[in-house]
């Protein structure tokens, strides 16, 4: 749904008119007007207006202000790179003896081993595609000597 469609059912919803909402944002009504049947933009110094009338309506308005600025590839993207942070950050969150034991319980040690061999030229190559590979081999090769230490 276009950002104008969204405000036009938020404002109608809230029993506001045109003038009203005006009014409460200072906002020409005329613009705002604009904006609802898609003439106009809405700015990001009216955005911030619109959310602080609307607070509860903030995400709603966020969303469909972000997909009308943003290509669709983008958005996918920023989805992809949430996704993989909220996994990240639910990682951090668990004990290093927690982590072992939900990658490698059960595991052989040397299918522990291929895991951790696995991860380790993944990150090499993440490092080397990045630009960041020379500045980074001390550390992989740290990471290789304690997984060769493994028994």
């Amino acid at each position: 749904m276009r950002f104008g469609e969204v405000l036009r059912k938020i404002r109608t919803q809230h029993g506001d008119s045109l003038r009203g909402l005006a009014e409460k944002t200072g906002v020409y009504f005329t613009y705002i007007a604009k904006i609802e049947t898609g003439e106009k933009s809405v700015t990001k110094e009216i955005l911030e207006k619109l959310i602080e009338e609307y607070p509860l309506q903030k995400n709603e308005f966020i969303e469909s202000y972000i997909k009308e600025l943003l290509p669709d590839f983008v958005l996918k993207e920023i989805k992809k790179q949430s996704v993989a942070d909220t996994s990240l950050t639910a990682i951090k969150d668990v004990g290093e003896k927690e982590l072992y034991n939900l990658l490698f319980k059960g595991l052989e040690v040397s299918e522990q081993k291929e895991i951790l061999n696995t991860l380790l030229e993944r990150l090499e190559v993440l490092h080397f595609k990045k630009g960041t590979l020379e500045k980074n081999k001390k550390k992989l090769e740290v990471i290789k000597k304690e997984i060769e230490k493994i028994n």
